[in-house]
């Protein structure tokens, strides 16, 4: 029942969003008396123009699903008929590339991608660019610019990662320039290096060099941008969001993009605090992250990391197979136990750092945690009380480490939801908040 009045309430916010945009129609129809921007892409570097959507096309894609999401709002997407003027709102999209220092330090290049999502009608007027990454995944089909593409078939097993990304994709209708990157390791980057699931910088770095290059191209294409951003994200998404949010509310004016506001939801702030944890916590209901990250940190600098020393065999040989770009999350979940015992080590549980590799694990996770700062613009994070993979505990104590340096962060707590479920609460609140600093 919860599952089904979340969706019901999700469904609602979307559609009030997309009514409340047609009664200004500047949104996405051009006012009487204009012509709307046309461009075209050939002469601009890095940017390709992708297939577009419509509002209907995206509740088509939903409907489609046939996951328990859509079953629970199905009676309600039978009952809609969708005004003229909002059926057609339709969306730009855009893939965009640059180059980007490889995340093992090599100082070799990868080339990254990413996509930037605005109104199809635009007649001029300034669009707040929005820096959005991703939750998690494990697949190269999964990758913003290939959703976006047109180019896969077959929907994700994970729907709320789908579902995310729509949802994500409609707050340009607010009059915004969404922007999802590719994360390293997958899109334009594939084959070029392995993800760095947990690696701060490279992440971070990424991400920017990307926004940089999207900014650039969309004004060069003859798009209005204002200066000031937002940055958002849930999950990995708010883990890479809140530390470019860090990044650009203390030096914003070197990269030209001041924030405006950071809104993260399920954020995994301190990494060593959540894996001390999990380390003795039976229950690991995503277990795989944890494989994820140390397979991430030795294909990205550190191949002393003995797997062996981290996770049980046979699991430890499974990250190479399962990590490959073509297994979704899905298949994660399923390949690694769900216990701290049947997946760690002994070693691991007891924390014995005479194991090199438990050490350098433990010092890495440290060193690409979130470092808390006096924040200038709005921070606000989301989070479900009973959220059993970035536990609530991790967010209470970085709002409070923020607090004790002067900070004024909010912290949004859903009493009843875990982590999947509180992506719904991060669905209702986004919107809102982009509508007000939009």
């Amino acid at each position: 029942m919860t599952r089904l009045f979340k969706s019901k309430v999700l469904l609602i916010v979307v559609l009030c969003m997309g009514l409340a945009a047609c009664t200004e129609q500047e949104l996405f129809v051009a006012k009487e008396g204009t012509v709307p921007v046309t461009r075209g892409t050939d002469a601009v570097q890095g940017i390709t123009e992708l297939p577009g959507f419509s509002f209907e096309e995206i509740l088509e894609v939903i409907a489609n699903l046939g996951t328990d999401f859509v079953e629970a709002i199905s009676p309600i997407l039978e009952a809609i008929d969708i005004p003229g003027d909002l059926a057609s709102a339709a969306l730009t999209t855009y893939k965009v590339s640059t180059e980007t220092p490889h995340p093992d330090g090599s100082g070799k290049t990868i080339t990254v991608s990413g996509v930037v999502i605005v109104p199809a009608n635009y007649d001029g007027d300034s669009l707040r660019f929005v820096i959005s990454p991703v939750p998690t995944y494990t697949e190269n089909d999964a990758a913003p610019s290939i959703i976006f593409s047109g180019e896969r078939d077959i929907p994700l097993l994970y729907d709320n990662f789908l579902n995310y990304l729509y949802f994500t994709a409609l707050n340009s209708l607010q009059g915004c320039a969404i922007f999802m990157p590719d994360y390293p390791g997958f899109g334009d980057s594939f084959g070029q290096c392995f993800h760095p699931y947990a690696l701060k910088e490279p992440l971070i770095r990424s991400t920017l060099d990307l926004a940089k290059e999207a900014k650039a191209a969309m004004t060069d294409l003859g798009y209005t941008l204002k200066k000031e951003v937002i940055v958002t994200g849930y999950s990995q998404g708010g883990l890479v969001a809140t530390a470019v949010g860090r990044e650009l509310d203390l030096n914003g004016a070197e990269h030209d993009m001041p924030l405006c506001l950071l809104l993260g939801g399920g954020v995994p702030a301190n990494l060593k605090a959540l894996f001390d944890i999990a380390r003795v916590t039976p229950a690991l209901p995503l277990s795989f992250i944890f494989p994820y990250a140390t397979y991430g940190y030795q294909q990205n600098g550190y191949p002393e990391i003995n797997l062996n020393d981290v996770i049980h065999y046979p699991f430890s040989y499974y990250p190479p197979i399962i990590f490959d770009g073509y297994h979704s999350v899905v298949d994660a979940i399923a390949a690694f136990p769900l216990t701290n015992i049947g997946l760690f080590t002994l070693n691991v549980i007891l924390n014995n750092e005479n194991v090199p590799t438990i050490a350098l694990l433990n010092d890495l996770l440290e060193k690409n945690s979130i470092d808390p700062w006096k924040n200038n613009a709005p921070v606000v994070f989301i989070h479900g009380f009973l959220d059993e993979a970035v536990y609530y505990t991790n967010v209470v104590d970085f709002v409070e480490d923020m607090e004790e340096l002067g900070g004024t962060p909010e912290l949004h707590t859903n009493l009843l939801t875990e982590h999947i479920l509180t992506l719904f609460d991060y669905f209702i609140e986004l919107p809102i908040y982009i509508s007000q600093y939009k």
